[in-house]
C-alpha cells in the first residue's frame, strides 16, 4: 500500500513538472495593452539618431512603435538572433534575418518569442511620414500619428492604440486586427484568416477585407463611404454614428435596427453622405 502511495506520488510530481515546462515552452498570446516589462530582458540600444519614416523587417521578434521623450530603438532578446539598424536620409532601416533551428534545439524552456521584442520611441508630438513593417509575429503601435502605413504580418496580430493614419494598408496572414481609439483616413485593412475589431474608431472612407473571421466594430464614426467584405464569418457594428447603410449577404441573414431579412439586402439612407456598407457571402450583417 505505502509502495502504491510512493508511485502516485511521484508519478503527480512528474505530470506537474512536465506541464509546467510545456506551459514555459509555449509562446503565451501578447496582450498590448499590459505594461511592457523591459527590464525583464537583455537590452541593447541600437541608435538614437533621429527620423521620420521607418522601415522594419523582423523574422522573430515582436516590434511596437510607441511614443516616449527621445528617439530611441532598443532590441530586448537573444544576441544570437542577426539585428541590424541605421538611419539614412531620415529613415530608420531595422532589419532582423531569418531564425533557423535544428532538431536538436527545437524545444526551449522559456518563452522565445515573447522574450524578442523591438521598441522604436517616437517623440511626443512628432507625426511620422511613413511606416513600413513586415514581421512575422505582433507589431504594435501606440500614440503615434503617421502620414502612410503599410503593415504585414504572416503569423501575428496587428494592434493600433491610440493613432492617426492619414493613408495605406494594414494586413495579417493568419492574425487580428485590432484598433482602438484611432483614426483612419482611406485606409485599407486586410485579414486572411483572422478578425477585425475597430473600438472608438473614426474611419473616414476606406474599406475592410475578411477571407475568414469576423469584423466587429464599437463606437465607429463612418464619414464618406466604408465598406466591409466578408467571404465567409458575420459583420456586426453596434453603438456607432452611421446615417446610411446596406447590408447584403449570400447565406446568413441582415439585422438593421429593428429590421430583419433571411438573405439578400436591407437599405437605409443611401443618399446620406455617410454610409456604410456590408457585404458577406457566408455570414450575418448586423447593425444594432
Amino acid at each position: 500500500m505505502k509502495q502504491a502511495i510512493k508511485l502516485g506520488s511521484i508519478l503527480f510530481v512528474c505530470g506537474l513538472i512536465i506541464s509546467g515546462i510545456a506551459y514555459l515552452g509555449h509562446k503565451q498570446p501578447f496582450d498590448p495593452m499590459t505594461p511592457i516589462e523591459e527590464s525583464q530582458a537583455n537590452k541593447e540600444i541600437i541608435t538614437r539618431k533621429q527620423f521620420s519614416k521607418i522601415n522594419a523587417t523582423a523574422s522573430s521578434a515582436d516590434v511596437v512603435i510607441k511614443q516616449g521623450q527621445h528617439y530611441t530603438v532598443s532590441y530586448y532578446g537573444k544576441k544570437t538572433h542577426p539585428v541590424h539598424a541605421r538611419v539614412k536620409d531620415g529613415v530608420l532601416k531595422i532589419t532582423q534575418m531569418p531564425v533557423t533551428y535544428s532538431k536538436f534545439n527545437n524545444f526551449h524552456i522559456g518563452n522565445n518569442s515573447d522574450d524578442e521584442r523591438f521598441i522604436i520611441t517616437v517623440p511626443k508630438g512628432l507625426t511620422l511620414s511613413k511606416i513600413k513593417g513586415h514581421v512575422n509575429n505582433d507589431l504594435v503601435i501606440n500614440r503615434v500619428p503617421v502620414k502612410e502605413v503599410t503593415l504585414n504580418s504572416n503569423s501575428g496580430d496587428i494592434n493600433i492604440l491610440n493613432s492617426a493614419f492619414n493613408g495605406g494598408k494594414i494586413a495579417t496572414a493568419s492574425g487580428n486586427i485590432s484598433i482602438r481609439r484611432s483614426s483612419l483616413f482611406n485606409t485599407k485593412l486586410i485579414t486572411q484568416s483572422g478578425d477585425i475589431d475597430l473600438s472608438q474608431t473614426s474611419l473616414i472612407k476606406g474599406n475592410s477585407t475578411l477571407s475568414s473571421g469576423n469584423f466587429s466594430g464599437h463606437r465607429l464614426t463612418i464619414t464618406g463611404h466604408y465598406t466591409v467584405t466578408n467571404q465567409s464569418g458575420d459583420n456586426t457594428i453596434i453603438k456607432s454614428k452611421i446615417d446610411g447603410a446596406k447590408l447584403t449577404t449570400t447565406s446568413g441573414s441582415n439585422k438593421l435596427k429593428r429590421r430583419v431579412s433571411d438573405g439578400g439586402s436591407l437599405k437605409q439612407m443611401l443618399d446620406s453622405p455617410n454610409v456604410i456598407f456590408l457585404k458577406s457571402i457566408s455570414g450575418n450583417n448586423t447593425i444594432k
